[in-house]
């Protein structure tokens, strides 16, 4: 790998070497963007890595990664308000902006004879110096934790897929669902020694490998006890996915695309990452269940730990208006026409202490699927309108379920089909119609202080 770093030492110092010439223009976006920002780390792609290394076999698909690339101290990029500035890359490579202009998050600056394009998004700057190399720069006060910068090195093993090397476990998966381990305390590495064989390790117990094989994506391991497991190799990853009784480990190398399993590229995940329920949130929607052709009304609220869902229920004409409200380990159910709650039950669940919004049935179904990747676009119809739909197939204990979205990606309706379990009802599809998923609580709600407890 020292080769690695010496080739890039030298491409890369000669990327970043431009003319540059005198400020000239105004930019647009100026009053918003203005100001500086210091470099953070460099952003590359297989294929550049490649262009460098020049090994001419055939490379993963992996995604374009940040990576930890040393630059000189101090370098930054300084854009003003009148449509100058400054660029910083070290004391024999510096010189004015020129120009400069943002359209929404499109960024365009010229230093000199060079041109460059970037983006500009919630205080990260991405500026290209070269196909499929980029820096990242940021303002002062922004967030950075989740860009996860990773070495060279560790990009390099991914890109040509070397399979040897240190796996450590990150994350559990079972039915179509993926909990990462981290600060759970569950620990597991996998070690692929050259010669097929290696180790493995569960906590305190540890174990030989003494023969392992990845042919094509299927990997197989034997223990020294005997015992064997199999499981896919994906080296686009850098992932190891291993059958463990009946759950799936998920391993990966340093520099392993992890977030591809806990942070998907999807519409739903985008959607329940944005779901704060201890800073608060606030569901609206309708839900139509083919069993006994009923509609319930739902306006669901939480914070810091408070659940209230109220819910207006409509069936064979007749009408019902009921609460559910849970606080501090206790459920009630309330009557808002006579301002009455009685108790419904007490629990100590550390899920529901985590998280009481997945009281809610339309917030399950979204966190259930968020982080599964196993979906296929489609188009799905909604109160006679057609949406684009992120549809999740039926697993073992789920049914299918889509997710519809408009054109701007808000979830507008859910379709959730007949359950998979046998039941003794034909209780037949659940569909959900969007109202607003939004931090509008309405505190009021929060506090049942003006109920009388009864029973």
């Amino acid at each position: 790998m020292k080769r690695v770093k010496t080739m890039l030492s030298v491409l890369l110092a000669a990327a970043l070497i431009f003319a540059f010439g005198a400020p000239c223009a105004a930019a647009e976006g100026a009053a918003d963007a203005a100001g500086e920002y210091d470099y953070v780390c460099a952003r590359f792609s297989g294929a550049y890595i490649e262009s460098i290394m020049n090994y001419g076999v055939e490379l993963q698909p992996v995604r374009d990664r940040y990576i930890e690339y040393d630059s000189p101290s101090g370098n930054k990029v300084t854009l003003n308000a009148d449509g100058t500035g400054y660029l910083y890359l070290g004391d024999d490579n510096q010189g004015p902006v020129s120009s400069w202009s943002l359209d929404g998050t499109a960024l365009k600056l010229s230093a000199g004879v060079s041109d460059f394009d970037g983006t500009i998004d919630n205080g990260l700057m991405t500026l290209v110096f070269d196909d499929g190399f980029s820096l990242v720069f940021a303002a002062p006060g922004t967030d950075v934790s989740s860009l996860k910068p990773i070495s060279v090195e560790a990009f390099t093993r991914v890109v040509y897929g070397i399979e040897t090397g240190t796996y450590d476990l990150f994350a559990l998966g079972y039915g179509g669902e993926i909990m990462g381990t981290a600060g759970t305390g569950q620990t597991s590495v996998l070690v692929l020694d050259d010669g097929g064989t290696g180790s493995m390790t569960f906590g305190d117990e540890a174990g030989e490998i003494t023969s392992w094989t990845i042919d094509g994506d299927a990997v197989s391991i034997t223990m020294s006890d005997g015992s064997t497991t199999t499981g896919k190799y994906r080296g686009d990853l850098g992932v190891i996915e291993l059958d463990i009784s009946g759950y799936t480990g998920y391993f990966g190398q340093e520099g392993a695309d992890t977030d591809w399993y806990l942070a998907p590229d999807s519409r739903l995940f985008k959607l329940y990452d944005g779901i704060d329920a201890n800073a608060g949130a606030h569901l609206s929607y309708t839900l139509h269940t083919e069993y006994l052709d009923s509609t319930s009304i739902y306006d669901v609220h939480t914070k810091d730990g408070v659940y209230y869902s109220g819910r207006t229920t409509q069936v064979s004409g007749y009408e019902d208006r009921t609460a559910t409200f849970f606080k501090d380990g206790t459920a009630y159910v309330l009557s808002p026409d006579d301002m009455t709650a009685t108790v419904a039950t007490s629990t100590g669940s550390s899920l529901i202490a985590n998280n009481v919004l997945l009281m809610d049935s339309l917030y399950s179904l979204i966190s259930g699927r968020a982080k599964s990747m196993d979906f296929t676009v489609e188009t799905r119809e909604l109160n006679g309108v057609q949406y684009s739909a992120d549809v999740y197939p039926a697993t073992e204990y789920k049914a299918e379920t889509a997710f519809l979205f408009d054109d701007d990606g808000n979830l507008v309706g859910c379709i959730e089909g007949p359950p998979v379990l046998q039941t003794a009802a034909e209780i037949g599809e659940s569909v959900y119609t969007v109202a607003a998923i939004d931090g509008a609580v309405d505190a009021a709600l929060l506090d049942i202080s003006t109920y009388q407890v009864v029973g």
